[in-house]
């Protein structure tokens, strides 16, 4: 009897300034640091399936990158106001990333409003 074996293989690195349609599985506030924990998954092929943490500093402010996530999400961001985190939950949204610092890893830099109806395998903002 043939042995049935798969090859692992790893997904493809993100490519900075492209746009990605990703899916908020969960969002969550740690104390100390403050901020926020919010965890992805890819929706296109080949990152299909992806998932990835991010964190996004406290408090939010309005021109902050915290504020262009809620705003993807389709929540109002204005001083003062107060914004329900866990209604981001199974947003399906567009972020952008830069390399970081240690070359190996990427970090947000841009949050972007899509609709369920965009099929496209990437989002071209």
């Amino acid at each position: 009897m043939r042995t049935w074996t798969e090859i692992v293989k790893p997904y493809p690195r993100l490519i900075a300034g492209k746009y990605y349609k990703v899916r908020v599985k969960n969002i969550r506030k740690i104390a100390k640091p403050r901020r926020l924990v919010i965890d992805l998954e890819f929706m296109d092929a080949p990152q299909q399936g992806r998932r990835l943490e991010l964190f996004l500093a406290l408090p939010i402010r309005p021109d902050s990158l915290a504020a262009s996530f809620f705003k993807a999400c389709h929540m109002t961001v204005m001083p003062e106001a107060k914004i329900a985190p866990r209604n981001t939950v199974n947003a399906l949204i567009a972020v952008s990333f830069e390399a970081a610092d240690d070359g190996r890893d990427f970090q947000p830099v841009g949050f972007q409003t899509i609709t369920e109806g965009d099929h496209r395998e990437s989002i071209q903002l």
